[in-house]
């Protein structure tokens, strides 16, 4: 490793650049010789070709942004449409379905994984130079008939390839493994993942630190019970408590007087074998509550997850993202696959109804940050047209162990003591509007990481006006019930940009940096498509197709892969730090993670 080493930092101790011996975290160091890396680099300088360099092409701008690639460019025209009726029917559907991003015929090119809830599941060939073409049934994973959610691209058993791992509503999640060349055979029964649940975001990681990838399932429910009117259920007082029954019993909480809906169980998933898995139970010692004991099993409304070292001890941990009254879970894991939740003082308040979470160092201090995303408008006049998702409540004097939830995005600076500071306001982040991703990402690369918020929704279900409306119109049948949501007004947002200013305050310029569909963006991820060094987007939408931006930033950069043999032969779990004369950068190498979306050829870059 020091004969690469030195040959990189000849060149780069020139511009300010140091490569750290450090550059994985501890738990990854034993197995540093065994790593090979692909480093590309805004040079065409000979000196690197020992060390498998390849030069980065320049682009014809040196504006920072993105420039958006029309189907009728890229030959994408995937549509993952849901009709008005679905969601009276079922107000999960409009949660959306992901895209997922990785090399998985081994061509070297990064190919395109498009999930469907009503039709076909679409695999897009990279042809090279942003031209794709349709694989014949997706490759083996088109399934339709069924309510796909999430897809991640991982490797399940172990040979080098990307497999897949398919999340839907009621079928929980799939696995399908891939032959090496992009055709998948489903090995569910025989998996240990099969489950009827209502599966959304996936992620995995090497949890227990045995040198395979573990899988973490977020979970939020096949079908919205109360919302939509097709839940049952009756309430009877026995020995003086009251105990829901019927067929939605598992989902429905009797409290404070009115029935109250929950979601299911989230599942980590231990790899106890190529492609195969045994799922943690809750209640025992695998999952202990901030004061150590076990954790009773969680009906969370489960929207997305990120496996990765959050308090930077060398052990993977989890943050949930969870909907609605059930809170955010944050795992701080052990190395050993257990894991105890956050202290409690440790955060003093999260997220109403959570979407997505992403991390990073923020203000460069060394410790990792975070980032919540929620949906308050971003504009005063709407604010004042929309009810508040909850009715605000006060807190007990001298009652430390709560977190209250506020209705608005939440940014945490970590203080470095294991504790964090919420601090949206401060930074301008708390208003985002109907988000469910943040995607950290240095787009300018002036060497601050900046935010990429989507956003997006069917209608505007907290509209004052129309919530009136269908209190006056009572309660009425289950069919009445049901087209009350035709009452609500469609709704228009755009996507988000926040440039980091560098004093832990962001300024939005999405429309600067030509990121601001309005499409129902939901699903979103980060994936070299071009081969040219630096990190593309790609956006799952709901009813319209897809959107495709290529990076545009021509600053000089850095991007590197990772590879080594065994089970985790994309070293999911390492660090990467890049020391400069002014900054220090550090990345993660992160599988899965995204609301709903992943990215399998991982590719992390500097400017």
């Amino acid at each position: 490793m020091r004969s690469w080493l030195k040959v990189l930092n000849e060149f780069w101790r020139k511009r300010g650049l140091i490569l750290s011996e450090r550059w994985l975290s501890a738990r990854a160091q034993t197995q540093i010789m065994g790593l090979a890396c692909l480093l590309l680099v805004s040079s065409s300088n000979s000196l690197f070709a020992a060390v498998r360099v390849q030069p980065i092409p320049a682009l014809r701008t040196s504006t920072p942004g993105f420039e958006l690639v029309p189907e009728t460019d890229s030959g994408i025209r995937f549509v993952n449409s849901v009709p008005d009726s679905q969601i009276m029917a079922n107000h999960n559907v409009m949660l959306g379905s992901g895209v997922a991003a990785g090399d998985v015929d081994g061509d070297g090119l990064t190919d395109l994984f498009f999930c469907s809830l009503n039709g076909s599941n679409a695999l897009y060939r990279n042809l090279g130079a942003w031209r794709f073409e349709p694989v014949p049934e997706a490759g083996g994973a088109a399934y339709p008939g069924t309510l796909k959610t999430s897809a991640l691209l991982s490797d399940a058993d172990g040979d080098g390839d990307l497999d897949l791992f398919l999340g839907s509503l009621g079928h929980g999640v799939r696995l399908l493994l891939n032959n090496g060349q992009g055709r998948f055979s489903d090995v569910t029964s025989s998996s240990g993942l099969a489950s009827k649940a209502g599966t959304m975001s996936l992620a995995a990681g090497d949890v227990d630190l045995d040198g395979d990838l573990d899988l973490y399932v977020v979970n939020y429910g096949a079908q919205a019970v109360l919302r939509t009117g097709s839940g049952s259920a009756t309430v009877k007082k026995i020995d003086g408590n009251w105990v829901v029954q019927g067929p939605h019993a598992d989902r429905l909480r009797y409290v404070d007087g009115r029935l109250e809906e929950v979601g299911e169980p989230d599942v980590l998933f231990l790899c106890v074998g190529p492609g195969k898995y045994r799922a943690v139970p809750w209640g025992g010692p695998e999952f202990v509550d901030a004061d150590g004991k076990p954790q009773v099993m969680p009906w969370d409304f489960g929207l997305a997850a990120q496996i990765r070292d959050i308090n930077q001890d060398g052990n993977p941990d989890i943050y949930v993202c969870n909907d609605f009254q059930t809170p955010d879970r944050i795992w701080l894991g052990d190395g050993k696959g257990r894991f105890r939740a956050l202290p409690w003082l440790a955060m003093r308040c999260q997220s109403f109804a959570s979407m997505g979470v992403d991390f990073a160092d923020v203000d460069r201090d060394g410790h990792l940050d975070f980032y919540v995303v929620e949906m308050l408008p971003s504009e005063h006049s709407r604010r004042l047209r929309q009810t508040a998702s909850r009715p605000p409540f006060a807190l007990t004097p001298g009652f430390f162990e709560n977190r209250p939830e506020v209705t608005r995005s939440t940014f945490f600076r970590a203080r470095g003591d294991g504790t964090f500071a919420e601090m949206a306001q401060f930074s301008g982040l708390d208003a985002t509007d109907w988000s469910w991703q943040p995607v950290f990402l240095d787009v300018d690369l002036d060497g601050w990481e900046d935010i990429l918020v989507v956003n997006g929704y069917p209608r505007d279900t907290q509209d004052r006006d129309a919530l009136a409306a269908i209190q006056a119109a009572g309660r009425g049948t289950p069919g009445q019930s049901r087209s009350n949501f035709l009452r609500y007004p469609v709704m228009k947002n755009r996507n988000l940009a926040f440039r980091n200013l560098g004093d832990l305050k962001f300024k939005e310029q999405g429309r600067e940096w030509g990121f601001d569909s309005d499409r129902i963006s939901q699903g979103a991820l980060l994936a070299d498509l071009d081969q040219d060094g630096d990190a593309d987007v790609v956006i799952s939408c709901l009813n319209p197709g897809p959107v495709l931006l290529r990076n545009q930033t021509a600053s000089p950069r850095i991007s590197v892969r990772l590879k080594q043999p065994g089970p985790n032969p994309r070293g999911i779990g390492a660090r990467i730090r890049v020391i400069g004369k002014k900054l220090i950068q550090e990345q993660e190498v992160i599988s899965g993670g995204r609301y709903l979306s992943s990215a399998g050829t991982i590719q992390l870059s500097w400017g």
